[in-house]
């Protein structure tokens, strides 16, 4: 199992943050994207960015990937099922690190239960400019679909 990710952008002044992120497709080969709570104390409440979150201590990002997933969207997958895609700085959470993952399941709406943010939903290349996405996310899905879009 590799963990090679591409590095999407500059990668200079790394922050302690690092987060896994996962991008699960669909059979119509849209990406998902979640709605994050607009609460006191969520960070980039009220934008648009992607399942998954901080890498706990002693865990791999593969491992914090599976588990963001569960806990959020109640899909369980095996590790495996976790391809790394790229690696982005976040210049809104410190210059946190992301780890992106492309979920190798295709998984249907239906699959979905939404644990935690306030909405989620499948979009195609042709949507980005529709939703108010956190930067690293919009850097993430172009890339995203200029090379699988």
């Amino acid at each position: 199992m590799s963990d090679e990710f591409y590095t999407l952008g500059s990668w200079e002044n790394p922050g302690s943050l690092k987060a896994a992120i996962v991008l699960l497709r669909d059979k119509h080969r849209r990406v998902s994207i979640q709605f994050r709570d607009d609460f006191e104390g969520v960070k980039l409440g009220g934008l648009w960015g992607f399942f998954g979150g901080e890498i706990e201590t002693g865990e791999t990002a593969r491992q914090a990937v599976v588990r963001e997933l569960a806990e959020e969207t109640s899909i369980v997958v095996d590790q495996d099922a976790m391809i790394p895609f790229v690696k982005t700085l976040s210049e809104t959470s410190g210059n946190g690190q992301y780890y992106v993952f492309l979920c190798s399941r295709i998984v249907d709406v239906s699959d979905l239960s939404l644990h935690e943010g306030a909405g989620f939903a499948f979009i195609h290349h042709g949507q980005l400019d529709q939703f108010n996405l956190i930067p690293a996310a919009r850097r993430v899905l172009s890339y995203y679909f200029a090379d699988h879009g």
